[in-house]
């Protein structure tokens, strides 16, 4: 099932869920890598 068409790419729902759980993840990875470290590591 097609979401969207961007130019030449074909977006699906597939990839927009798989989109969003890489940004998740990413960002959960970063939380935790920002509360392990101290500040002025940063």
């Amino acid at each position: 099932m097609l979401a969207f068409r961007l130019g030449f790419l074909d977006i699906g729902w597939l990839d927009l869920l798989d989109i969003g759980l890489v940004a998740l993840l990413i960002y959960q990875i970063y939380n935790l890598v920002r509360g392990a470290l101290p500040a002025g590591c940063l």
